[in-house]
């Protein structure tokens, strides 16, 4: 089984905001600029992640300009990266593992009502 990147970025982004306080207010850029970087074909893997760096400072900028938060762009942008570091660690332990048995059995099904 093959997992895209940006498939499990899309699962882990959101709970990456649940647990980091700091990264929760980045959350939707960090998923416009997936989906965005995600269309755009022939880009390389880190055009593609530059670009939604790209999206997460402007976020950041903007959330700044309205006065209602402040939020540093270079601490955004480095904790972005960071999250995007847990999903790439993510990615290469699902495909060192995609042909793995599972390592204990399903539970049973529950019986029918």
């Amino acid at each position: 089984m093959t997992f895209k990147w940006s498939d499990i970025a899309r699962a882990i982004v959101p709970i990456a905001g649940a647990f980091i306080p700091a990264f929760a207010p980045l959350v939707p850029s960090v998923l416009v600029g997936i989906s965005e970087a995600d269309a755009l074909a022939g880009a390389s893997n880190d055009a593609k992640r530059q670009h939604v760096m790209n999206i997460v400072i402007v976020g950041a900028q903007t959330a700044t300009a309205t006065g209602k938060v402040t939020i540093d762009p270079n601490a955004a942008v480095t904790i972005t990266d960071a999250v995007f570091d847990a999903i790439d660690n993510v990615k290469h332990i699902a495909a060192a593992n995609a042909n793995a048995s599972p390592i204990a059995p399903a539970p049973p099904a529950p019986p029918a009502r």
